[in-house]
């Protein structure tokens, strides 16, 4: 008998369903009996997003992470083999992150693949950084320098060659081409622009990036320590890809921030190298609206040039 009983039939089910514990309870003590961990404790849903999570273990001590199948109308096949790598490069490489556990497929009514991590105490980084009197500015000024040396270590190896290197080379020309879905708002002239801007200022060597160092998917560990969490969005990519979502999410345009992050790179090529990762990236219309909003406090769509961004981003920085 199938422990997934519920029925899919495209991404309006899947989203009333991924976060239904009466939906995914059996599921989730099934896969954790497949891996031998403990499936007796209580079993809560863990937070918003895309994929279905939980933690469950006899004290909460686990974190299973259970993918969209096809029949959600998304297929997360991608995103579990990215996650899966991210993970284990993380640890290999001595990088903060959720220890993984256990990684497989439960061929139930459906093929459900997922990740078991031990859970990962911590605040979100997003908001410690900007309530106020949540961190000292000793505080701050170590997150991000921590930071900086988790990203750096994360990306410097090469990737190794196989079916996951080529899984995040073709994300990257996926989120590079002028198909991309997620740029298809842009008016034609701008359109037009970031594709010179991005012939004009060649991607630097490829690495091994987060993606999403967002303000949701960073925690401050109970010893300060920035923990990444949620590597699905990983990429070949230069490392500039990550700053936008580092600066205008998980720092909130905070200049303070972000000079901090620059440190003592000359504030024109910190800026040039903003831009290019912004137009690299997957959801940069996403981050090219919230600069327009931030920063020129106009929308996106008043825009007949980039250079308005690139002079704010440069301010930002300098």
């Amino acid at each position: 008998m199938a422990l997934f009983r519920a029925r899919l039939d495209g991404w309006e089910s899947w989203r009333r369903l991924f976060r239904s514990l009466p939906a995914f309870e059996g599921l989730v003590r099934g896969i954790l009996r497949q891996e031998g961990l403990p499936a007796d404790g209580p079993v809560t849903a863990a937070g918003p997003g895309t994929n279905a999570v939980f933690r469950a273990g006899r004290a909460g001590e686990l974190v299973v992470k259970i993918f969209a199948p096809p029949e959600s109308g998304i297929d997360a096949s991608g995103d579990f083999e990215a996650e899966r790598y991210g993970l284990e490069r993380a640890a290999r490489l001595g990088v903060a992150a959720p220890v993984p556990r256990a990684a497989g497929v439960a061929r139930d009514r459906y093929r459900f693949a997922y990740l078991v991590t031990a859970f990962q105490p911590g605040r979100e980084a997003g908001a410690a950084l900007r309530e106020n009197g949540q961190m000292s500015g000793r505080e701050r000024r170590a997150f991000v320098r921590r930071l900086r040396e988790s990203l750096d270590r994360l990306s410097g190896p090469p990737l190794e060659e196989g079916e996951t290197a080529a899984l995040l080379r073709r994300r990257a020309e996926a989120c590079r081409s002028p198909a991309n879905r997620r740029w298809a708002r842009l008016p034609a002239s701008l359109q037009a622009q970031r594709l010179a801007w991005l012939r004009d200022n060649p991607a630097q060597d490829e690495a091994y990036v987060h993606g999403d160092v967002c303000g949701d998917n960073v925690l401050i560990a109970p010893d300060g320590r920035p923990v990444l969490i949620d590597f699905a969005d990983a990429v070949a990519a230069p490392r500039c890809y990550d700053y936008p979502p580092i600066l205008f999410d998980l720092f909130a345009f905070d200049p303070e921030l972000c000079r901090l992050f620059r440190g003592t790179r000359p504030p024109e090529e910190f800026a040039r190298d903003c831009l290019t990762g912004l137009f690299l990236h997957g959801f940069g219309q996403e981050l090219l609206e919230a600069v327009c909003g931030r920063l020129l406090s106009c929308p996106l769509s008043s825009l007949d040039s980039f250079r308005p961004v690139a002079a704010a981003v440069c301010s930002l920085v300098g």
